[in-house]
């Protein structure tokens, strides 16, 4: 690992993590800086996404009738 890099990217969210790959698929060395939450931001660890989770098992937990699971 040389200490030269063509894109260096402060934070770790979810448009940090598109610039790292987009870079790296053109070719470029790439590094992150990230502090805080795990890799790819609140929205992805704890906001958005884990929140539509929750909200899609609760839907099929009120209409036990429609769910298509076995169990709940």
């Amino acid at each position: 690992m040389s200490g030269e890099y063509d894109l260096v990217v402060l934070g770790g969210g979810a448009a940090a993590l598109a610039a790292i790959t987009e870079a790296s698929g053109r070719g470029l060395s790439t590094a992150m800086v990230n502090t805080g939450l795990p890799i790819g931001g609140t929205c992805v660890n704890v906001g958005c996404v884990p929140s539509k989770h929750l909200l899609a098992v609760g839907e099929n937990a009120a209409t036990p009738q429609e769910n298509p699971f076995d169990a709940v």
